[in-house]
Formats: structure tokens, C-alpha cells, sequence
């Protein structure tokens, strides 16, 4: 009597259990999961739902496993089912969000577009999603679109100037460049650009050798930053590609009062230019010696003041300097011999070892003994 009184209880429990499971709407349960972030245990619920309902709900079915797809981050399986909600009359926009995120996920640039376009005022109203379109149509080589697509997003979003920016190095690459500066000066005129920017800016023109172009960027640039050194420093190498000598020096003397790193170049775009006092002076505050004086001893050759960097020889050879370079024992050498110290040459000369300088010694030599022979053809 009592186990059948047992049987009959378990059986009862049973049915009430496989009762209460009928009663069990899986897809809300799954909606409820989906918002607490549980997944994989939404994934399982939604495939517990019984489709076979009248009037049953694919297009929300759909939509909730393409969700759930993009949360475990299976993007081909999420593009399926959501174009399967659509299939099923999911008529809501937003599920375009998802397709495009999908899609880009997926680097099917193609089909990114399309969804965007499908999504209509609603991708619209999303600046990030204007960037995924132009980025797609860039990598599509569809870059008169991207362009006019950049155009737009400005057009739509006034204060982001990123799309300014993005649109001057589009017009760049694709050799542009009177668009690109007007882009540039539009960018800005309209923000408030730092000078990282501006020196990204002109220096995407001066890959593609507009210096030019580059310059007249950069010299706006300084009127707004005039104590960033790397502005005056990238002008200065600018007017140097052009042969600007002087004012490249002048700007990288500008620098270097932020950066004391620049007075060895300014130093040495002065000697270049012929100023040869201003180039001693910027010279006399490199705080490097040995720099120092190799770029004095350049100074004082280029300039003729032979005498000088003659007397440069003890402070070049207690700072190691004619051990460490040959190249600067040639040039002391060569100092000794314009001035006719033609022993204290050979002395040098003697020490000499790489190949092309050795070569130079002889011819040195030779000359020497032209001047032995005949004192018209001395240097001095």
C-alpha cells in the first residue's frame, strides 16, 4: 500500500512538472536573458521555443538570435538570422544596426554599405556609423563617394571636425592638394586645432613633396602655436628642401629656445646659408662638446679662418676627438696645409688609414711639393 501511495506521488509530481514546462514562455525568458547579459543561456532558451504556434512571431525570433549571435560575437550566423527576421517581417530599422556591425566585423564592405543605405534616417542620425561608410567606400575604391560622404557627415554634424580631417588626408592621397588646403583651412578656421594636427597636416603634404603647400600650412600654424619647437622645427626642414637656407636657420633657432636638441641644426643651416658669425654664435650653446667642435672646425674651414681651427687642435684632442674620427684629422690637416704648416700636415697625414682619406693625404702631398717647387702654386 505504500508504494503504490509512492508511485502515485512521483506521478503527480511528474505531471504537474511537465505541466509547468508548457506553461514556460521561452522567447520572453530569453529576452529577460539577453538583457541580464546571459547569452549562452538565452541561446539555449530560444532554442527550447516552440515555432510551430499559430501566428507565431518569427520576426522577433529572428531578431532575438541574431542579438544573441552578435553577443558571442558568431557575425556570419547573426547576419543569417537577421536577414531571416527580416525575411519574416521585422520591419523595424534598427536591425540595420546590427547588419552593418556585422558586416564590418566581417570586412564585407559591400554589404556594409548596403545596410546602411537600408537603414536609412536611422544610420543617419549616428555620426560613427557615417564613419563606417566612408571608411567601407574608401576600401571599396569608391573614393569619389567617400569624399562626398565625408562632405555630408560635416554637413550633419558641424562640430565634428574629424571628418574635416579625415576628408584633407583622403584628398591628399589622391593628389588633390588645392582641395586639400582649402579642407585645411576650413578645418582651421572652424576648430580649434592643436598643433599635432596642423604638423600631421603638413607633413602629408610634404610626404607627397608639396613643401610649398606645406609651408604656407605650417606658417599659419605658427602664428597659432609659436611655442611649439616642432612647428618652427618642420618649417625649417620645409625651407630647406626648397633652399631656404636662412630661414630654415632662423626657425630652428626659434626651436631650439624650447628645445635646446635644435641648436646643432640651427647652427649648421646658418653655416650652410654663409652666415658664418650667426652660426658660431647658435654654435658657442651646444652643450655637447665634441659636437661642438666638430661643427666650429666645419665653420672655420668653410669660412677660410684657417688660423682658428688650427687653434682648435689641443681642445679636439683632449676631447678624444682626432683618435675617435680621421675625418677630423683630415680636416686639421687640410687647415695646416692651406696655412703652410706644411710639417704639421705630414704629421697628421702619417696617421691617416681609411682608404679614401689616405687617398686625399697623397694628393696633399703632392701638392705640397708643387709648392716646394714653385711658390705660385702655394694655397696662400
Amino acid at each position: 500500500m505504500k508504494n503504490i501511495f509512492k508511485l502515485l506521488t512521483f506521478t503527480l509530481f511528474v505531471s504537474n512538472l511537465v505541466a509547468k514546462e508548457a506553461e514556460i514562455d521561452h522567447m520572453a525568458l530569453a529576452t529577460l536573458m539577453i538583457q541580464d547579459e546571459n547569452y549562452q543561456r538565452a541561446k539555449i532558451s530560444l532554442d527550447e521555443v516552440d515555432t510551430t504556434k499559430k501566428d507565431f512571431d518569427f520576426g522577433y525570433y529572428y531578431t532575438l538570435r541574431g542579438m544573441v549571435s552578435m553577443k558571442l560575437l558568431d557575425y556570419k550566423n547573426a547576419i543569417v538570422e537577421f536577414e531571416s527576421a527580416i525575411e519574416n517581417g521585422q520591419t523595424d530599422k534598427s536591425i540595420y544596426l546590427y547588419l552593418i556591425e556585422a558586416n564590418y566585423k566581417l570586412k564585407d564592405y559591400q554589404k556594409t554599405v548596403e545596410a546602411i543605405e537600408k537603414a536609412g534616417d536611422v544610420a543617419k542620425e549616428r555620426s560613427q556609423l557615417f564613419s563606417i561608410k566612408v571608411d567601407s567606400l574608401w576600401k571599396l575604391k569608391r573614393e569619389g563617394e567617400a569624399i562626398s560622404t565625408l562632405t555630408e557627415a560635416f554637413q550633419r554634424f558641424p562640430k565634428e571636425f574629424n571628418f574635416l580631417k579625415q576628408k584633407f588626408f583622403y584628398l591628399v592621397s589622391l593628389m588633390l592638394y588645392q582641395s586639400a588646403i582649402d579642407v585645411a583651412n576650413e578645418f582651421i578656421e572652424k576648430s580649434e586645432p592643436n598643433g599635432e594636427t596642423l604638423i600631421a597636416m603638413a607633413s602629408a603634404l610634404q610626404k607627397s613633396g608639396e613643401y610649398r603647400r606645406a609651408i604656407l600650412l605650417l606658417e599659419e600654424a605658427q602664428l597659432r602655436f609659436r611655442e611649439n619647437p616642432k612647428i618652427s622645427a618642420l618649417l625649417s626642414h620645409l625651407y630647406l628642401k626648397i633652399e631656404k637656407f636662412y630661414p630654415s636657420a632662423n626657425l630652428m633657432e626659434r626651436a631650439s629656445y624650447f628645445d635646446i636638441k635644435h641648436k646643432a641644426d640651427s647652427s649648421e643651416m646658418y653655416r650652410r646659408s654663409g652666415a658664418y658669425p650667426q652660426a658660431l654664435y647658435v654654435n658657442s650653446q651646444i652643450l655637447d662638446r665634441q659636437e661642438k667642435l666638430k661643427q666650429r672646425l666645419s665653420i672655420y674651414l668653410e669660412s677660410g679662418d684657417f688660423e682658428r681651427a688650427i687653434a682648435m687642435e689641443d681642445s679636439m684632442s683632449r676631447s678624444g676627438l682626432l683618435e675617435e674620427s680621421e675625418d677630423i684629422r683630415y680636416a686639421l690637416a687640410y687647415a695646416l696645409y692651406m696655412s703652410g704648416d706644411f710639417i704639421g700636415c705630414e704629421k697628421h697625414l702619417q696617421k691617416l688609414q681609411r682608404g679614401d682619406l689616405f687617398v686625399k693625404g697623397i694628393e696633399l702631398r703632392k701638392n705640397i711639393e708643387k709648392c716646394r717647387a714653385d711658390r705660385w702654386s702655394c694655397p696662400q
